[in-house]
């Protein structure tokens, strides 16, 4: 269930698929809606729904769309971003192209290495490997698609115990900077119908 903050209006669930992507951390159920929403639009049917329009929520919908999926994305504030507008947008991956370009070896095992180092083993490894062994394919979609890093990064960073290797690295508006190339990259989707953004709207149940 889920209720507009600008109509408070309460619409029911109606599942027809669910599917969903543990790995980007967004939440997906098949939704419909209440009979008098029904009939300003009787195709509102998906084969995703993406509760939350930010760092997670934007990729997720992304690639179940081109993978051919129909997405609605549920964002409670008034656009998508989440916390990229507050957020300094820092990103650590170990094997990336711009690591390889100046010449830096590295790897996802030194990179959960590290972090265990790091974290006194306080860290859960296998939330750990799952991270690292995927963050360099994150970086470099990102910096694919036009995201322009600092030009001293990577750098082993200075916000906790350094890395054993220079792998950090954001881009020259911090969060802004992820989150404008998540709009160019999902607005085609948008613009074609296979993703469905509602803005001012939050959650509140699942049923």
């Amino acid at each position: 269930m889920k209720r507009s903050k600008d109509s408070k209006t309460l619409l029911s669930s109606n599942v027809s698929k669910r599917t969903f992507i543990s790995a980007l951390g967004a939440t997906a159920v098949g939704l419909g809606l209440s009979p008098k929403a029904r009939a300003a639009d009787d195709a509102d049917t998906y084969d995703l729904i993406v509760i939350g329009g930010g760092n997670a929520g934007m990729p997720a919908s992304i690639f179940a769309a081109k993978r051919g999926a129909r997405v609605l994305i549920v964002e409670a504030a008034a656009q998508l971003g989440g916390t990229l507008f507050l957020s300094g947008g820092q990103m650590s991956a170990a094997g990336t192209k711009l690591q390889k370009a100046q010449g830096l070896k590295d790897s996802p095992e030194e990179h959960y290495n590290d972090i265990m180092r790091i974290s006194k083993n306080q860290a859960n490894p296998e939330i750990v490997r799952l991270a690292v062994y995927n963050a360099a394919d994150t970086f470099d979609w990102m910096t694919d698609n036009g995201l322009e890093v600092h030009p001293e990064h990577p750098v082993t960073g200075t916000t906790h115990e350094p890395y054993s290797r220079p792998r950090y690295a954001w881009g020259l508006e911090g969060g802004i900077s992820i989150l404008k190339i998540l709009e160019k990259v999902i607005q085609p989707h948008i613009d074609s119908g296979a993703i469905t953004v509602r803005t001012n709207t939050e959650v509140i149940e699942l049923i």
